[in-house]
């Protein structure tokens, strides 16, 4: 069941409020410098993996590497839906408003993606577009993950789990394809799942939905 305590009244002590923005913080100021150092060169790592594990567009890895990118992203939305539509019918009026400042959490997570235009990085040869840091689609699994992962603490651990779980693994798999794809050296979906995940932390600060209070069990 869901608990009866408001996350929004809950005040956490201020260490761990201050703990989480300052990891916010650090995550995004990572993605900028390094987007900044690494500017259009190739990273040794990115170079062997694009001449390694490249996926050609007729092959079979290729296929599997489109079907994982989609279905992980729906899968990560889906879980969202799930845990929001658990929150609103389990809680009482107020789930309906700590539901709502999910949702401005999920939009706020998505604004890395202007990044791209900010860093103008060229990805692989094989991209099908021209600038991929952060990468797009990581941005977009991980903001739904991440609020996912948030949305879902009032609820009894036989929901968190399973919904935690497949959220982050539809994270994996989408950064994976995108990268076996060609269409994103790794560099830009690592930067993608941190700078997502640190304007998160920032913005579950600021508006009181993490850390709070124990969750259900």
């Amino acid at each position: 069941m869901l608990t009866c305590t408001d996350p929004a009244r809950a005040r956490p002590p201020a260490g761990r409020r201050r703990s989480v923005i300052v990891a916010g913080m650090a995550a995004v100021a990572a993605v900028m410098v390094a987007g900044g150092l690494i500017r259009d060169r190739v990273p040794p790592l990115d170079a062997w993996i694009l001449t390694n594990l490249y996926a050609p567009a007729d092959g079979d890895l290729a296929g599997l590497a489109t079907v994982a990118s989609g279905a992980g992203t729906l899968a990560a939305l889906a879980m969202l839906l799930i845990a929001l539509g658990q929150l609103v019918l389990r809680g009482r009026r107020r789930a309906v408003g700590y539901a709502t400042r999910h949702l401005v959490l999920l939009v706020g997570c998505l604004t890395p993606m202007l990044l791209q235009a900010v860093f103008q990085r060229p990805g692989p040869p094989v991209a099908a577009t021209d600038w991929t840091y952060p990468s797009g689609h990581a941005v977009v699994v991980t903001a739904a993950a991440l609020t996912t992962v948030l949305v879902s603490r009032p609820l009894t651990r036989g929901w968190r789990v399973p919904m935690a779980t497949t959220a982050v693994t539809a994270v994996l798999l989408v950064s994976a394809s995108r990268v076996l794809l060609g269409e994103h050296y790794l560099v830009d979906v690592v930067a993608a799942v941190v700078v997502t995940v640190g304007v998160g932390l920032l913005l579950a600060a600021a508006l009181r939905l993490w850390p709070t209070g124990r969750a259900a069990a």
